[in-house]
């Protein structure tokens, strides 16, 4: 038990290091949504300066850079959640079940399953509001494609401005979202353990849905 213990803790620090890429993602969207705010704020004046429908450029960076902050924030608690329904007992657990030791399987179980009802509290609480902030962050990368078409682009210096800064902000967030990310099995010999099943949550980049 204590060598299925050992090798669950292991397989443990290999999920979470599985995640480092997603998280290293979400830290760049975050400084992403950062420099958004900074370009909303900034440039009140070229915003001001510069005539389109039907939200002025501050308006378009700013409201995505709050939705950004908000869809990063859920993205955390996901993780979170992920990280309780696979701790290391219920991994232990699936250990147990491959090695036919049904009885040490189920002891690991009733000992983790605290911790994946705490998870799932938190997934099913998330979940719905996430699905909603996707939709209104949809509709606000249509908004803001809206704002660009009616922007009078090169005629008014402070309008190429504001576009060039709606170009560098869109092509950062389709490369944070088009990054490929491989795919690994977590448990012994690259196998995951019967009856721990993992689907990562994906980083959710507001700018990317333009």
């Amino acid at each position: 038990p204590s060598m299925t213990n050992i090798q669950a803790s292991r397989l443990q620090r290999q999920e979470v290091l599985r995640m480092k890429w997603p998280l290293l993602k979400m830290c760049i969207s975050f400084g992403l949504s950062m420099c958004t705010c900074y370009i909303a704020l900034s440039n009140m004046d070229a915003s001001d300066a510069c005539p389109t429908s039907p939200v002025s450029w501050s308006t378009l960076f700013l409201g995505q850079s709050v939705v950004s902050f908000v869809c990063l924030a859920f993205m955390l608690l996901m993780f979170w959640s992920r990280f309780l329904i696979m701790n290391k007992h219920m991994i232990a657990a699936g250990l147990y079940r491959e090695r036919g030791d049904d009885a040490a399987a189920a002891r690991s179980t009733e000992a983790g399953m605290a911790d994946v009802q705490r998870g799932g509290k938190i997934a099913a609480v998330v979940a719905c509001p996430f699905l909603l902030l996707a939709m209104f962050a949809f509709s606000w990368s249509i908004i803001g494609w809206v704002v660009y078409a009616n922007s009078p682009g090169g005629q008014i210096e402070e309008c190429k401005q504001m576009e060039t800064w709606w170009w560098i902000v869109f092509a950062v967030s389709i490369l944070l979202q088009g990054t490929p990310q491989k795919k690994q099995q977590v448990g012994a010999g690259g196998a995951t353990p019967r009856g721990v099943q993992v689907n990562p949550p994906q980083v959710h980049s507001v700018a990317a849905e333009e």
